[in-house]
């Protein structure tokens, strides 16, 4: 197992737990989680264009999601899609701010 697939299963198991630390602190974790995936990603396939990237971790998020309509006391919920995404598209203005010609 490489270093990608540990951060999957981090992401996963992160995902179907409860933070309840204050209000909307699940969705913080998302974005990070998230965030953190995608310059993961980034920096693991500096070849593909990161578009494609994009639409992997936001399928991968749409799964788990779904996956949470089957689970007890789970739900799917569109803020938490929406708190991946902005960790997404977060992570690739960072990575553009700080180094714009080695990355994209």
């Amino acid at each position: 197992m490489g270093l990608d697939d540990d951060y999957s299963i981090f992401i996963t198991y992160t995902s179907s737990k409860h933070a309840n630390y204050f209000n909307h602190m699940d969705k913080i974790l998302h974005l990070g989680s998230y965030g953190l995936a995608m310059i993961l990603t980034t920096l693991a396939y500096q070849k593909i264009h990161h578009y494609k990237s994009i639409s992997l971790l936001f399928t991968y998020s749409l799964m788990i999601e779904v996956a949470q309509l089957f689970v007890v006391n789970r739900y799917f919920e569109v803020a938490d899609l929406v708190a991946n995404l902005m960790g997404i598209l977060l992570a690739i203005y960072l990575m553009k701010l700080l180094r714009p010609t080695r990355l994209f």
